[in-house]
């Protein structure tokens, strides 16, 4: 009975997830509903990847793991508002778009480097921690690699980019009209995230700043993945 039990309930699951009902769906409505099985096997990936990170004790590597998958979480939820959303997009063509959207694929990649990073320095926090204890908490940030320095001195250039793009979007008055708060906050976000880091730097890396740094990445990243989506949309819209 606890075999058949098993195999309905699997049965079920994949209905729902993968088998949807057909009848009275749209394209569109379809292809959201596909992406509901993936969504959920990345979740339930996390929570196994969550549960290796807490057993193991910040293992090094996983972190980043862990950071990465949550990621492609977010990526995976914002395509499928997009999906839902994209029909009430009414902009027409503007100029250099297409550059726009390369520039932005460009920023994701740098900023998911930043981020990756940024995880790495997060385990190394986690080693100086354990070797040289509270007491000697101030001097955290000197004895860490290379990779802090690369990380302070990249996000100036993450901001160099994003000014940039801020700059292409004033220049095509089409797109800023109506994203111009995604704009705003994408650069509102950017410095605070700045501000975050270098809190961190000088004040012996306080334990609240560290969660606030990152969700700021995330936020950011998140932003400018919607962003992506909308221009993508837009250069396909005209090719018809």
């Amino acid at each position: 009975m606890k075999k058949y039990g098993a195999q309905n309930m699997f049965s079920d699951l994949k209905k729902v997830l993968i088998n949807p009902p057909l009848k009275g769906m749209n394209t569109l409505d379809y292809n959201k509903w596909h992406y509901n099985g993936p969504l959920m096997i990345l979740v339930l990936f996390q929570a196994w990847i969550g549960s290796i990170v807490v057993s193991t004790k910040l293992m090094p590597g996983i972190i980043t793991l862990h950071m990465i998958t949550a990621l492609l979480i977010i990526c995976l939820v914002i395509y499928t508002y997009f999906l839902s959303t994209k029909n009430k997009i009414y902009i027409s063509k503007f100029s250099d778009i297409n550059f726009i959207k390369y520039f932005i694929i460009i920023n994701l990649v740098a900023l998911l480097f930043q981020i990756s990073l940024g995880t790495q320095i997060r385990e190394s926090v986690d080693f100086m921690a354990i070797s040289l204890g509270e007491n000697l908490r101030n001097t955290w940030i000197d004895n860490l690699g290379f990779e802090f320095f690369i990380h302070r001195s990249f996000s100036l250039f993450i901001l160099g980019m994003n000014l940039y793009l801020v700059y292409l979007f004033i220049v095509n008055k089409r797109f800023l009209m109506v994203y111009y708060k995604i704009i705003i906050l994408i650069l509102l976000l950017i410095s605070i995230e700045i501000i975050t880091g270098a809190g961190m730097a000088y004040f012996s890396i306080p334990s609240f700043l560290q969660p606030i740094h990152l969700l700021l990445a995330f936020l950011i990243f998140s932003l400018l993945f919607y962003m992506l989506l909308v221009i993508n949309f837009l250069t396909k819209k005209e090719k018809f």
